[in-house]
């Protein structure tokens, strides 16, 4: 296992047919919350990190569902010497040492996100890709950038700084009865103002200025994220200083142009019908999510709109919000090829079905039935986790595939359970109730069955 527990395995790289170690990892951690374009953050590497597979000795990399697949062509021996070169020359860039003259090679946990990223788009050419996994690998590259413009400032000039802004944080945090207060950046921002009216010093000044530019991002006010870099830049401090604010302006930057690729990609991919309906219904939310991330506010509108009365409730509810929040824009200034577009995608909607197994009562053992409940009641509690409100529905875990890796358990399956919230408890492990609505037999007679707080509970009088 690599240093978080995820699992090793060796393969050969289809390109220079070198034996490799990647990581295969089972877990997704999104403790520091989720942003409206889906976009995790935590603590640790998340999938976007390692779902990537990277040869260390060619340079060859590609998405792990796809790596032993040998390229559509062939690479030359100039463009693999080429691509040698480009890998040693990221190294330097982001590492200050070329490994190869070391003669090491990196495990898999220790090549830098971006450099996978970087490898792939130069291959992108030569890859058998279709266009809806050119959108999701621009969507992951924005959000490689985007984590990396929000990772912990590391300055020796700044650490005193930091820790006083870190305490007055947690010190908000407990006034206000904010749990986890870094998942949720329009409050992070709002304590971050209150501390500069506290604290007049030049350097915490620039700090709070460095940390409001991730949050800024993490909502999608890009614009004036890149205001306040350019502002940080052009300030009086030290050059360090300002060399951590065009860091983060070239991150936003970067982000940008990885965000406009992904539109373009995707809005091929619907031309192309490669979206299922599940897929499709998010991906209109998406699109215009996207749209208003990189200020092509008309677009968002038109998207938006429409995403305000399809797709899972949470995002209509998101969808609904983000529109409130644009600023005054004309929708007729969108073009005639945008608009044919959306109605392309609303028509194939409705020619798609979800995919959904009817798995008929008779079937469900209470065994499997039990199963499922504590499956549904921790996609619950993930869901209050990500997103700091309890969820609609069940069908909205299906949506947002938070029961992945649960066979049979499809979005007709749910019909066979009722989520039930106790408004009055905190606490989410003891907030939801999952019942199932179908009746077993066992030597007592009929009973129904719930999930809570760890536990099962059988009602002898079946309603």
């Amino acid at each position: 296992m690599d240093r978080q527990g995820n699992s090793l395995i060796k393969i050969q790289c289809p390109n220079c047919e070198d034996i490799i170690t990647v990581i295969n990892q089972e877990k997704s951690n999104s403790s520091l919350g989720i942003d409206r374009d889906f976009c995790k953050h935590t603590r640790k590497k998340t999938q976007n990190d390692l779902d990537i597979w990277s040869c260390p000795n060619c340079g060859y990399s590609h998405h792990k569902s796809f790596f032993i697949n040998p390229p559509s062509t062939s690479l030359s021996e100039d463009e693999q010497s080429e691509l040698k070169g480009f890998m040693i020359s990221l190294h330097l860039e982001h590492l200050g040492i070329n490994v190869h003259q070391l003669g090491y090679q990196m495990e898999q946990e220790d090549i830098p996100t971006v450099i996978k990223y970087t490898l792939m788009e130069k291959l992108l050419p030569k890859l058998d890709c279709s266009a809806k996994t050119k959108a999701d690998f621009y969507l992951n590259f924005a959000w490689c950038e985007r984590r990396r413009l929000c990772s912990p400032i590391s300055s020796p000039s700044l650490s005193n700084t930091l820790g006083l802004i870190n305490e007055e944080l947690n010190n908000i945090a407990s006034r206000d009865d904010v749990v986890n207060i870094t998942s949720q950046p329009q409050i992070v921002i709002s304590a971050l103002h209150e501390i500069q009216a506290m604290h007049r010093g030049a350097l915490l000044q620039f700090t709070c200025q460095l940390l409001e530019i991730d949050q800024l991002d993490r909502l999608g006010h890009r614009g004036h994220a890149i205001a306040k870099a350019r502002t940080s830049i052009q300030g009086n401090n030290p050059k360090e200083l300002r060399a951590l604010a065009k860091f983060k302006y070239d991150r936003l930057i970067n982000e940008t142009s990885h965000l406009k690729e992904c539109l373009i990609h995707m809005k091929d991919a619907i031309r192309k019908n490669e979206y299922s309906f599940n897929e499709l219904s998010s991906c209109i939310y998406l699109i215009g999510e996207l749209h208003r991330r990189v200020g092509l506010y008309d677009e968002a509108k038109l998207w938006l709109t429409k995403a305000c009365s399809i797709g899972p409730q949470t995002l209509r509810t998101w969808a609904s919000e983000q529109l409130s929040s644009l600023p005054q824009v004309a929708i007729n200034k969108v073009s005639e090829g945008e608009s044919i577009l959306l109605h392309t995608a609303i028509a194939r909607l409705k020619t798609l079905k979800p995919v959904s197994p009817n798995i008929p009562p008779s079937s469900l053992s209470h065994r499997l039935a039990k199963r499922w409940m504590e499956s549904l009641h921790l996609a619950c509690t993930k869901y209050h986790d990500l997103y700091q409100i309890d969820p609609e529905s069940l069908n909205e875990l299906f949506h947002l595939e938070l029961l992945k890796g649960q066979p049979n358990l499809q979005l007709d399956s749910l019909r066979y359970f009722q989520l039930e919230i106790d408004k009055n408890s905190r606490s989410p492990s003891s907030r939801y109730t999952i019942k199932c609505i179908l009746p077993f037999k066992d030597s007592l007679g009929f009973f129904s069955s719930s999930y809570k707080q760890g536990s099962f509970q059988r009602h002898s009088s079946f309603n």
